[in-house]
């Protein structure tokens, strides 16, 4: 399989669990998620016609936007250590074989563009 139908799999499969202990993790990259579009939409408008304001309404974006990146991470890394999130690695050279791994371990395998998953403990 391609990495990318399998990335898509992923993507299609991909459920939101109702467990509360996540219910913040969610919001956080909602709210991520939408200042990250906000951002480039400003971005690509200021691209085609500087100005002052979109200028300076991007900056407020990006400001939020690194702001809630930060508190993302932060609670990933809050729930992984309080065993309420685990991390799995999709192995593409063994046809993406699943491996658990720690927090520290998905940061880093990240930063090698690996394909990286969280799961909610109590519904895995």
């Amino acid at each position: 399989m391609e990495i990318k139908e399998y990335i898509y799999s992923l993507k299609k499969s991909n459920g939101k669990c109702e467990c509360r202990d996540l219910s913040r993790l969610f919001f956080l990259n909602k709210e991520r998620k939408t200042l990250k579009n906000e951002c480039e939409y400003l971005m690509d408008e200021l691209n085609e016609n500087p100005n002052y304001g979109v200028k300076e309404m991007y900056d407020e974006r990006a400001s939020s936007f690194m702001e809630y990146k930060n508190l993302y991470y932060a609670e990933l890394d809050k729930l992984a250590k309080e065993k309420k999130l685990k991390f799995c690695y999709h192995s593409e050279k063994e046809n993406y074989k699943k491996y658990f791994i720690s927090s520290n371990e998905a940061r880093e395998l990240l930063g090698y563009k690996e394909i990286i998953t969280s799961h909610c403990s109590n519904c895995e």
